[in-house]
């Protein structure tokens, strides 16, 4: 093999045609002569375009396997820098290129298990036999000083002398099913399948066994997927993407993945694109962006996500004109908004719009006054709008991106806290409150509307800007979403609450953790009305308790006030303590101390609260008078895998109970 320049992956010089004299020329054409394919870094990669382009061609070509009635030029294949030559299968699995076919088939009157071994487990050779024969021998000499002359630390001693890795060798299928199970176990499928037959197996179960069937090959350079999820319904496909990528970066192998989804590549996030246009592989160039699956699709399925504002100017270059931007009077100052407002002048003429916007000024009466001017900056259903700030005044200025024109101007939101990012950039919605004053109550939300913005834009200099507490602060959905769903999120959000100092980097990877995971439920159940309830878990403490102190109290505090109010009403007193950790012992501490002395110090305040608690507008909350809905978790990331959810009826006398003890708990 001849060394060639730093390439991952390199099919040139290529052209592919039938062999079949009585077609056109053009039809028997399947791929122009030097076509190619290049790779030069590690990551996930797409091959797109429509059903009988070539894809599969292309792979069977790579593989060796192409039929003798269609005829190739002669490719140069290079794999990590090396000239290979692929003339069959065996030399493809041979070099590591390993494929997982969309038509592959397993084999009838075989057991998985069976199956697997025939694949993996390699020819005996004269080192098998000498490995087992010594293997056997110690195991009978350790027997011997064991029971005869109690010899404890000579049989200690040949016990680990049979660990040592030689001893591998006598007993491959052992490997090979140990492999299995670790793999079966991390992809969610029950090791008791292996000795299933495929007749017994539905289509996803076994579009997953060949996954795995591929993955288990040991010197795997170049994984290829084509279409080979196509079996498996789209609610489970994204978990087992999700599996496939974490597999490939800790293995650093590089995939090549086959489809023409657009579901399926957003969800791969690919670091490079390829499409087959005109009997040739054209490269995309738009890399620097992955996108996130939007809940409501209306009027996009997908929103694109950008990491850092610098990464979204070509984005930005390709909007309509001109731009109106709504921005919160706190960050316009700050130098991230400065860089995007000023790239924003270049591309276009801008409007400004600042905003000093709270929980309180989100209501009908300020968009009634701040409307007519926004009417008049913007006549005409043209241009961009662009929102930019935290979690309140995306929510507003959605509301009215979503309203002037009926809403068919385009918008991006610039979120700029942990809290916006983790859980106002997606949800499709937007909302208003409404004050009643006769009755002295608001109602949170009540007005409001489902509707996308085409673009995300994140950028972690946003949140070098915060405080600690509000960081703190806006790790209150992370720890939610790690309650309800993942166990190593909760854990880790613990540790930046109580850290001194919080990684930003951490932080924001906390936060954009969190974001995957609440769309994941909106995919499944946008309307919430089913697995989409968990979004709203402590939900009903915690929009009680800010409308009973008028909206003064920022939403994190609350929302670790609810999810302890619900852990009491579930009974889970080990979570439950490690919330109170929080509440008590870290820097957000003070917060609770000055609730529990409001509360305490008003007599009324059961009276007053619970009005408040029977006039919830969520319909998910509310059972009837005094009677409340919500989620048992008995454990940390108990829905893990959105499965049923166990909803429970509580009562106001519950409530109450949960409260006063929280109150007594807080120091």
């Amino acid at each position: 093999m001849t060394p060639i320049g730093k390439v991952i992956f390199s099919c040139e010089s290529f052209g592919i045609e039938l062999k079949d004299s009585s077609i056109s020329d053009d039809e028997r054409i399947i791929f122009h002569k030097n076509s190619k394919l290049s790779i030069y870094r590690e990551g996930v990669y797409t091959l797109e375009g429509p059903n009988r382009a070539g894809k599969s061609v292309f792979i069977q070509m790579l593989m060796g396997a192409l039929p003798d009635s269609i005829e190739i030029g002669k490719p140069v294949i290079i794999l990590n820098s090396e000239r290979i030559e692929v003339r069959d299968i065996n030399d493809a699995y041979k070099n590591g290129i390993i494929t997982v076919f969309q038509n592959d088939s397993l084999i009838p009157t075989m057991s998985i298990v069976e199956q697997y071994m025939l694949r993996h487990v390699p020819l005996p050779k004269w080192y098998n036999y000498l490995s087992n024969l010594i293997y056997r021998t110690l195991e009978k000499l350790k027997g011997l000083f064991t029971y005869e002359f109690f010899a404890d630390n000579i049989s200690e001693t040949i016990g680990k002398i049979l660990e040592y890795k030689f001893f591998d060798n006598a007993f491959p299928q052992k490997i090979v099913k140990r492999r299995a199970e670790t793999l079966f176990s991390a992809f969610g499928l029950p090791i008791q399948l292996l000795k299933k037959y495929p007749h017994q197996l539905s289509g996803g179960t076994k579009a997953r066994i060949k996954i795995i069937n591929a993955l288990m090959s040991q010197n795997i350079r170049l994984l290829i997927l084509d279409e080979a999820l196509n079996a498996i319904a789209e609610d489970d496909c994204f978990d087992i993407i999700d599996k496939i990528k974490t597999w490939a970066k800790q293995n650093n192998i590089t995939l090549l993945v086959v489809t023409h989804k657009k579901n399926e590549i957003f969800r791969w996030q690919p670091v490079g694109r390829f499409n087959v246009e005109n009997k040739e592989i054209i490269e995309h160039g738009l890399n620097e962006h992955d996108a996130i699956d939007c809940g409501i699709h209306f009027p996009i399925k997908f929103i694109t996500k950008f990491y850092s504002i610098e990464k979204a100017k070509t984005y930005i270059r390709k909007c309509d004109k001109p731009f109106t931007i709504f921005i919160d009077s706190s960050v316009r100052q700050l130098t991230p908004t400065i860089t995007l407002l000023e790239i924003l002048r270049k591309e276009g003429a801008i409007v400004e719009n600042i905003l000093v916007i709270d929980e309180h000024s989100k209501s009908l009466e300020h968009f009634n006054k701040i409307i007519p001017d926004v009417v008049k900056k913007m006549p005409r259903a043209d241009g961009t709008i662009i929102i930019i700030g935290g979690g309140v005044i995306l929510n507003f200025c959605a509301f009215v991106a979503s309203t002037i024109h009926r809403g068919i101007i385009p918008y991006i939101i610039v979120p700029t806290t942990i809290m916006a990012i983790s859980d106002v950039a997606i949800g499709s919605k937007s909302s208003l409150n409404i004050d009643f004053e006769s009755d002295d109550i608001t109602l949170k939300h009540i007005l409001g509307t489902y509707a996308n913005p085409s673009c995300i834009i994140m950028d972690k200099e946003f949140v070098k800007s915060l405080s600690n507490r509000e960081i703190k602060i806006g790790l209150s959905e992370s720890l939610k979403h790690g309650i309800i769903q993942d166990k190593v999120l909760f854990h880790d959000s613990m540790e930046l609450i109580f850290s001194v100092s919080p990684d930003i980097d951490r932080c924001f990877e906390v936060s954009l953790r969190t974001q995957e995971l609440k769309s994941n439920i909106l995919l499944k159940d946008p309307f919430e009305n089913h697995f989409g309830r968990t979004l709203l878990y402590g939900h009903l403490h915690a929009h009680s308790i800010e409308r009973y102190i008028n909206f003064s109290l920022p939403h994190g505090i609350s929302v670790i006030w609810g999810i302890a109010i619900d852990l009491l009403l579930a009974d889970n007193e080990e979570l439950y303590y490690k919330i109170l950790t929080i509440v008590n012992d870290s820097e957000l501490a003070t917060d609770f101390k000055s609730l529990k002395c409001l509360f305490i110090n008003d007599t009324e305040f059961y009276i007053k609260l619970r009005k408040i608690y029977n006039s919830e507008t969520k319909q998910q909350h509310y059972k009837a008078i005094d009677q409340y809905y919500t989620i048992r978790v008995s454990e940390l990331g108990e829905y893990s895998k959105l499965s049923e959810l166990r909803i429970i009826t509580i009562k106001w006398n519950s409530v109450e109970k949960g409260i006063k003890k929280f109150l007594h708990d807080i120091l």
